[in-house]
């Protein structure tokens, strides 16, 4: 894992209200930043509310990200490896399959979400591997058939997430 770096600070008046911090491994992460002598009081629905906004945002990305829970199957090597997974956030253009298992970063990947009567089912490539909990996946190839479906299963998530 590379060093974290503060790429940012959003402040409320001249307060530092979070910290965007740059893990160094393709992530970003939002942390509340908190002085007890200093606190802002807010309503924990707003502070809720702001933090998936701003976890959902990272500029590198072409798309938002969904809350996602549902299980996917990777299969690589001509379906030599084969690993199951739960999918923790979805997009247009790629998701996050939670897992113990992992492959190496580039690797070319078949994506089919859920296993069992797959709705999606796409080419995809890893992008981020993080070692004991997941890998990132971005979609090269999506099925015409699964188009329709990815967009409408997009439409029912709802809220911006970032895991």
């Amino acid at each position: 894992m590379g060093r974290e770096k503060i790429v940012g600070t959003i402040k409320v008046g001249e307060e530092p209200f979070f910290e965007v911090v740059d893990m160094g491994d393709a992530n970003l992460e939002i942390r509340f930043v908190y002085e007890p002598e200093r606190a802002l009081r807010l309503p924990k629905k707003l502070v809720t509310s702001l933090t998936q906004i701003l976890k959902a945002y990272d500029g590198r990305r072409r798309h938002p990200r969904y809350a996602y829970s549902e299980e996917a199957m990777i299969e690589a090597g001509d379906n030599r490896v084969r690993i199951l997974g739960r999918i923790s956030n979805i997009s247009e253009s790629g998701v996050f399959v939670e897992t113990l298992a992992g492959l190496p970063h580039g690797s070319e990947v078949l994506i089919k979400i859920p296993p069992k009567k797959t709705m999606v089912h796409a080419r995809a490539l890893v992008r981020g591997v993080r070692s004991g909990v997941g890998m990132g996946l971005e979609f090269t190839n999506i099925a015409p058939r699964s188009r329709p479906k990815l967009a409408e299963l997009l439409k029912g998530c709802g809220q911006h997430s970032v895991s």
